[in-house]
C-alpha cells in the first residue's frame, strides 16, 4: 500500500510538471503569437515598462561626477562650454523645471532612451520584419551599454537619439529624396553636433559610404540648413578663442604609447555589448549586401572602431566613444540573426544572461549595500554633509576639482568654485563668473593636494581621497590675469632677455607685491615637468606697484637665468597670487630643440 501511494506521488508529480511545462509552452506560443500580430502594440509595450523602469532608476541612483558638473553647466545656459557643446545642458535644465534632484537632473533620459529605440525599429520596420519584434527588443536589452543611457544624463544620451534620427531621415532620404527628408536629417545634423562633436564623424561615415550624396541637391540643402542652425554655437566658439576645441585637440593630447591602451580598447569594445558581442561582430563581419542603407550601416560601424582605435594609440580611448556605432550594430545584427535563424538558439540564451546580469547591476545601482565594490553613485550625500557641516554652510572653493565642487554644490545648493592650477586642467570654473561670485567673500578652502596646519578634514567619494580645509575669511584669486609672450618659438640658448605682456582683465587693481611669477616647462602630456620662480623687471618703471583695473604692464627677464630641460617641449610663464598654487595665466611656447 506505502509502495503503491508513493508511485501514485510520483506519477501525479509528474503529471503536474508536465502540464505546467504545457502551460508555459503555451504561454510562451500565445505571446509570441500576440507579439507577432501586434508588434507596434508588443513595441510601445516594451518602450513604456522601459521608460518607467528607467524613471525608478534614474529617481533612486545617486549622481554622477559628470552628470552634477553638465547641472552646473545647466544653471547658466549658453551656447557652449568649456567641455561641451551645450545640448545634455539644456535638457537638464529643462527637466530641472518639472523636478529636483536626481530625477530632475535625469528626468529626459528615459524618453530619449524610448525614441532612440523606437527610431531603430521604424528603420527596421517592413512587413517580413513585423514577426520579429521579440528578437528586436532582446538584442535591444542585450546592448548592456545603450541601456546605462536610459537613466543617465551624459552627453552621449541626446547624442544617441539624434544620431538615431539622423539614420532614420537618411534611410527616409534614400527612398525619397524632397524637402521633408533633407530637414529632418538637417536638424538631426544640428541636434547631433550640439551633442558631441563625434557626431561629426557619422556623418563623414555616411557621406563615405555613399558618396552619390554629394550628386544629391537635396543633401546639399540638408548640409546648409544645419549649418544654419549650428551657427550659434560657431559663433560661441569664435567668442571663446575656440577653447572646447582646444582643449579636445592639445589639452587632452597624451602623445606617449602604451601598449595598454589599444588592448584596454579592444577589451572594452567586447564589454560593452556583454556575452552577445560574438553576434554583434559577426554580423558587421557577415553583412554583405546591395542595400543601400544597411552598407552605409557597416560603414558607420568600421569607421567608428577604426577611428577610436587608431587615437588609442596616443590617449585612452573611452569605451563610450563609439556609442554611436551601437546603431548600425543592432541593425546588422537584427538582419543576420532574421536571416539566420539557426543562429538564434543560442543568441537568446545569452542575451538571457546579459539581461540578468544587466538587472542586478541595475538593482545594485540602487542598493549600494547590495554590493561591496566602490562606485561613483555611492556615498557622495554623506560627504557632502559632512563637508557642509565642518565648513558651517560656507560656501566652498574645491583646489583643482571641478568634479567634487559640482558635486557639492548639486546637493546642498552652496555656491563652489573650483580653483584649477597649472598641475591639473582647467574646467567650465575657468571661464564662468563663479570666481567673481566668491571674491572677498570668507569661505572654506579644500583640497586633496596637502595642506599645512587645516581647520578641518574629510574623507570624500569612493576613491576616498582625503580632504585638508581652511577658512579664509577674504578670499582673492587672480586665474583670469592674461601673462603672454608674444613668440611662435623661443630659444633658451639665447643670450637676451625676453618680455612678456601682463594684463589685467579685472574691475580692481592688483598690487604686484601679491605676484610671484613662475616658469614652468611642459612636456608632451601638458602637465609642467619643472617650475622655477623667475623675477622679472618693469620694461618702463612705474612709481606705483599695482597692475591697475582693464590694464597691463610689461616686463622682462632673462633667458640665461633660466634652468635647462633637454625634454622640455613648452615654456609658459605662470603666476601665484596671493600665496596659492601656480595657474594658467601664461600662454605655452614651443622650444627650440
Amino acid at each position: 500500500m506505502i509502495h503503491f501511494r508513493m508511485n501514485n506521488i510520483r506519477f501525479n508529480s509528474n503529471l503536474t510538471a508536465c502540464r505546467n511545462a504545457q502551460m508555459f509552452t503555451f504561454a510562451v506560443m500565445n505571446f509570441k503569437m500576440i507579439a507577432q500580430r501586434f508588434p507596434d502594440r508588443m513595441l510601445i509595450g516594451f518602450l513604456v515598462v522601459m521608460t518607467v523602469m528607467n524613471l525608478l532608476q534614474a529617481n533612486h541612483t545617486g549622481a554622477l561626477f559628470d552628470e552634477t558638473y553638465y547641472w552646473y553647466f545647466a544653471k547658466d545656459l549658453d551656447w557652449g562650454y568649456f567641455d561641451h557643446p551645450p545640448m545634455m545642458a539644456a535638457f537638464i535644465k529643462l527637466g530641472m523645471v518639472f523636478l529636483d534632484g536626481e530625477l530632475g537632473l535625469r528626468f529626459f533620459a528615459p524618453f530619449l532612451y524610448a525614441g532612440t529605440v523606437f527610431l531603430i525599429w521604424k528603420m527596421l520596420k517592413h512587413k517580413q520584419n513585423e514577426k520579429n519584434i521579440i528578437l528586436f527588443c532582446t538584442i535591444t536589452l542585450s546592448a548592456l551599454l545603450l541601456n546605462a543611457y536610459g537613466f543617465f544624463m551624459l552627453p552621449d544620451t541626446p547624442l544617441l537619439f539624434f544620431s538615431a534620427l539622423f539614420l532614420y531621415g537618411y534611410k527616409r532620404f534614400l527612398g525619397n529624396e524632397d524637402l521633408l527628408n533633407a530637414f529632418i536629417m538637417a536638424f538631426a545634423m544640428a541636434a547631433m553636433m550640439y551633442s558631441k562633436y563625434h557626431a561629426a564623424l557619422l556623418i563623414l561615415s555616411v557621406m563615405i559610404a555613399n558618396p552619390k550624396l554629394l550628386k544629391s541637391k537635396y543633401f546639399w540643402l540638408a548640409g546648409i540648413m544645419a549649418l544654419i542652425m549650428y551657427l550659434p554655437h560657431i559663433y560661441w566658439l569664435y567668442d571663446s578663442d575656440f577653447i572646447t576645441l582646444e582643449y579636445h585637440l592639445k589639452g587632452r593630447t597624451k602623445p606617449t604609447f602604451k601598449i595598454s591602451r589599444p588592448l584596454n580598447f579592444v577589451a572594452g569594445q567586447f564589454a560593452i555589448y556583454g556575452l552577445v558581442s560574438f553576434y554583434f561582430y559577426w554580423a558587421l563581419i557577415r553583412t554583405k549586401t546591395k542595400d543601400v542603407f544597411l552598407r552605409t550601416c557597416k560603414y558607420v560601424a568600421w569607421i567608428f572602431l577604426t577611428a577610436f582605435f587608431i587615437s588609442s594609440f596616443n590617449r585612452n580611448a573611452q569605451v563610450q566613444w563609439t556609442i554611436v556605432a551601437v546603431i548600425p550594430f543592432i541593425v546588422m545584427a537584427y538582419d543576420f540573426l532574421r536571416k539566420n535563424v539557426g543562429y538564434q538558439h543560442w543568441f537568446y540564451r545569452l542575451a538571457t544572461i546579459n539581461i540578468v546580469v544587466l538587472l542586478v547591476l541595475r538593482f545594485a545601482l540602487a542598493n549600494e549595500e547590495m554590493i561591496s565594490l566602490p562606485y561613483e553613485t555611492f556615498g557622495n550625500e554623506e560627504w557632502v554633509a559632512e563637508l557642509k557641516e565642518r565648513s558651517n554652510g560656507l560656501p566652498v572653493v574645491f583646489e583643482n576639482s571641478y568634479r567634487h565642487a559640482s558635486m557639492y554644490s548639486f546637493y546642498t545648493g552652496i555656491p563652489t568654485f573650483s580653483l584649477n592650477n597649472l598641475f591639473y586642467r582647467k574646467s567650465q570654473y575657468d571661464i564662468d563668473d563663479s570666481e567673481a561670485s566668491l571674491q572677498h567673500k570668507k569661505v572654506a578652502f579644500v583640497s586633496w593636494f596637502g595642506m599645512k596646519d587645516p581647520d578641518f578634514s574629510f574623507v570624500a567619494d569612493y576613491e576616498h581621497h582625503d580632504f585638508k580645509g581652511r577658512f579664509i575669511d577674504d578670499f582673492r584669486s587672480a586665474r583670469r590675469l592674461d601673462c603672454i609672450i608674444d613668440k611662435d618659438l623661443l630659444d633658451i640658448n639665447d643670450q637676451e632677455s625676453i618680455s612678456f605682456v601682463l594684463h589685467n582683465p579685472y574691475p580692481e587693481a592688483i598690487a604686484l607685491d601679491d605676484l610671484k611669477f613662475y616658469g614652468a616647462y611642459v612636456h608632451n602630456n601638458q602637465r609642467p615637468s619643472q617650475t622655477f620662480i623667475i623675477e622679472p623687471s618693469l620694461k618702463l618703471a612705474s612709481k606705483d606697484s599695482i597692475l591697475k583695473a582693464n590694464d597691463s604692464l610689461v616686463f622682462d627677464f632673462e633667458l640665461r637665468e633660466l634652468p635647462k630641460d633637454e625634454n622640455a617641449k613648452y615654456f609658459r610663464v605662470a603666476i601665484s597670487e596671493y600665496d596659492l598654487n601656480i595657474g594658467f595665466q601664461g600662454n605655452a611656447i614651443p622650444i627650440k630643440n
